[in-house]
C-alpha cells in the first residue's frame, strides 16, 4: 500500500534519484531541488509505498497577465515500476485538492496519453498544440522588457526561468533571454512560423509541441 505526503527539504536527494529513473537523460541538482522546496506557495507532494518513493508531484502559483493566481502543476512522475496502479492519478487529486487561484494548468507533450488520460479525468481541458521553445540565459541586464510582455520569474524542481506570455514578440524573447537566470521559455501557436523562425535565430530551442492542460477552480 502507498500513501502520499508532502516532501521535506531533505527529500531532495529522493526525488533527484526518482527523477533521474524517470527522465534518465535529464540529469538534475539537488541543490536546485532544494532550493525549490524552500519556495513558499509551492506544493510537492511524494508518494510512498512501504519502503521507497514511487513518484511525486510538483506545483506552485503564478500570476497572469490579468493578474490572477494560477496553480501550475509543473512536473509529475511515477516509478515505472509502479505505473497504472493509480499513483499518478492520487497525485493529481491531492495536488489539487491544495490549489491556489483561479485555474490549474499542466504544460503536456502532444502525444503523452498517460498524463493527458489522467488530467482528463480530472476535468481538465487541452489548448490547440503549440511549439515549446527554451533557450540559456544571455545575460543583458540593461536590457528591459517590451510593455506589452508579461515575464513571469518561476522556480521549479529543475531550473530558475523565466515563462514569456502576453503579446509574443522577437523583442520579448530576447529580453527574456538576457534577463533570466537560467533558462527562458515560451510557447508559440504553430500557425505563428516568423514567431518560430525569429526564436530560432535568437538561440532558443525547439523541444517539441506541447498543450496547455487547463481546469477552472471553484
Amino acid at each position: 500500500m502507498w500513501t502520499i505526503r508532502p516532501a521535506q527539504l531533505d527529500d531532495a536527494p529522493i526525488i533527484a534519484a526518482l527523477h533521474d529513473t524517470v527522465w534518465p537523460s535529464e540529469q538534475i541538482a539537488i541543490t536546485t531541488i532544494e532550493s525549490a522546496l524552500a519556495q513558499p506557495e509551492r506544493l510537492t507532494l511524494l508518494a510512498v509505498d512501504s519502503h521507497r518513493s514511487i513518484g511525486y508531484v510538483d506545483a506552485f502559483t503564478t500570476i497572469a497577465e490579468n493578474g490572477s493566481v494560477r496553480w501550475e502543476i509543473d512536473l509529475l512522475a511515477v516509478h515505472p515500476h509502479c505505473q497504472r496502479i493509480g499513483v499518478g492519478s492520487g497525485l493529481i487529486d491531492a495536488i489539487l485538492k491544495s490549489a491556489q487561484g483561479e485555474l490549474a494548468r499542466a504544460v503536456i507533450a502532444h502525444g503523452n496519453l498517460g498524463a493527458e488520460n489522467a488530467f482528463a479525468r480530472f476535468g481538465f481541458a487541452p489548448s490547440a498544440p503549440q511549439r515549446l521553445w527554451i533557450a540559456e540565459s544571455q545575460p543583458d541586464p540593461d536590457q528591459k522588457p517590451p510593455l506589452n510582455a508579461h515575464l513571469i520569474p518561476i522556480q521549479t524542481l529543475t531550473y530558475r526561468g523565466l515563462w514569456i506570455e502576453g503579446v509574443l514578440s522577437a523583442q520579448a524573447l530576447s529580453t527574456a533571454r538576457a534577463l533570466t537566470p537560467q533558462i527562458a521559455g515560451v510557447l508559440i501557436p504553430e500557425a505563428d512560423t516568423t514567431l518560430s523562425e525569429d526564436a530560432h535565430q535568437l538561440g532558443y530551442r525547439l523541444i517539441g509541441r506541447y498543450r496547455f492542460w487547463c481546469k477552472t477552480l471553484n
